[in-house]
């Protein structure tokens, strides 16, 4: 998974148009994992899976100056975004709440997504208005949901959610 901030891929902000976007930076603040678990995530990612016709080969995550990035090169754009990570409250499964605040240039909303991660294997899923589960239980307007209510339908619903749709991202984590 990972401030100066380049844009995301304009491709990938329509994929989230239909979910995963919050009117504000969406993060269980009591429960968002600091610094030292955070070093947990740093390293080189291989992907497996990937939404959309351009997959990267590699996602790398890093520190700098204090904050989380991931950074990958998707055809002819290079990503680097600052994320932040928290536990998903009530979760069963250890899932998490990955937050990637607003990248000004492609965006005025802030993305969520669902993570589960592994020693080997990070899983990250896509919240979508018409998934099973989401449907009917978090409302978007004008493609954003209200980061209180990704909250409260994550607390209540994200394990359910990871169990009943696949993850859209796969990423196979690499010796170093």
């Amino acid at each position: 998974m990972a401030v100066s901030v380049r844009p995301l891929l304009p491709a990938l902000c329509l994929l989230f148009a239909a979910g995963c976007l919050t009117d504000e930076l969406s993060v269980y603040e009591d429960a968002r994992l600091n610094e030292a678990a955070m070093k947990a995530f740093a390293g080189d990612y291989q992907v497996v899976r990937w939404p959309g016709d351009t997959k990267p080969q590699s996602v790398g995550v890093t520190q700098r100056d204090g904050k989380f990035r991931f950074a990958y090169t998707a055809g002819d754009q290079n990503v680097d975004a600052h994320f932040v990570l928290s536990r998903i409250p009530g979760s069963q499964q250890k899932l998490l709440l990955l937050s990637l605040p607003k990248q000004d240039a492609t965006s005025q909303a802030s993305m969520f997504l669902v993570a589960k991660s592994g020693p080997e294997q990070t899983d990250i899923w896509l919240v979508l208005a018409d998934s099973p589960v989401a449907q009917g239980q978090l409302a978007f307007e004008q493609g954003k949901a209200k980061a209180e209510d990704v909250k409260k339908f994550l607390a209540a619903h994200a394990d359910q959610y990871v169990t009943a749709n696949q993850p859209a991202i796969r990423l196979q984590r690499r010796e170093p």
